[in-house]
């Protein structure tokens, strides 16, 4: 082996070092936290800001979850939905029937429980099959969480970037999605949809914060209570208003 050769090697087997003890370092420095840390850090936002919400007129296009079944609740579509957008920052519609426009879309359906994701990419359309996620009839929070995973998956599958739900093994099967803790994308995933979501007419929308959002005047209508007290906060009329004389002088 010449210098050239070994000088390589001593610099890869230090950057792998290096790497290892990074993620060590950083997996250490989390476990000091507590492991719900995330979900507090989400409802200290929420009770602050009212959370998130997008803005109209800075996207463009929309992705649908066409609705074609009845076992899968309303909260675990909604979970589904709350994921994409938090990543991605894209409209998602529920539809009950098909309609033009879509850049994608997203079919919930009771097939028997045949496959669980079937994709046709001609169509820019991912099948999800209820039935096949609840082919050992699981309860409902269960359930709940296979469909929540399995929309997400379907949209990485759609839009051309891929399984997401599986940081570990993108291709991993149906009788994984209940060891997986989260619901993350992950990086290769985020940089197809980057490169693919222009040029399928998918645009993110700006994301601000719901009190950002009444002070702007555009704000949705309060959906929860902290919502509703921002709402209020921002909408008040102040109880000392400054009170400016006419002056004839100037003409105003």
């Amino acid at each position: 082996m010449n210098l050239h050769k070994i000088v390589m090697s001593i610099a890869f087997v230090t950057a792998v070092g290096t790497i290892m003890a990074d993620t060590n370092t950083q997996d250490s420095a989390r476990s000091k936290f507590p492991a719900d840390i995330d979900e507090r850090i989400a409802m200290h936002e929420m009770r602050r800001n009212g959370g998130w919400v997008l803005k109209p007129g800075t996207g463009r296009g929309y992705v649908a979850i066409l609705n074609r079944q009845t076992n899968a609740s309303d909260e675990a579509i909604q979970a589904g939905i709350a994921v994409i957008q938090d990543q991605y920052k894209v409209d998602i519609k529920i539809l009950t029937e098909p309609k033009f426009g879509a850049v994608a879309t997203i079919e919930l359906v009771s097939n028997g429980g045949g496959s669980t994701v079937v994709w046709y990419p001609d169509e820019m359309r991912t099948v999800v099959d209820i039935d096949a996620l609840a082919k050992d009839s699981p309860d409902k929070s269960v359930l709940d969480e296979r469909v929540k995973k399995q929309i997400v998956r379907a949209f990485g599958i759609s839009l051309g970037g891929g399984y997401v739900c599986a940081s570990k093994s993108p291709l991993s099967p149906m009788k994984t999605l209940n060891a997986l803790d989260n619901c993350d994308t992950y990086l290769e995933m985020d940089m197809r949809f980057q490169q693919n979501s222009e040029a399928f007419g998918l645009k993110p929308y700006d994301r601000v914060t719901y009190r950002q959002a009444v002070q702007e005047g555009w704000a949705p209508a309060p959906k929860d209570k902290y919502q509703k007290r921002i709402w209020n906060q921002v909408r008040q009329l102040p109880t000392n208003p400054l009170l400016i004389e006419f002056d004839p002088k100037r003409g105003k």
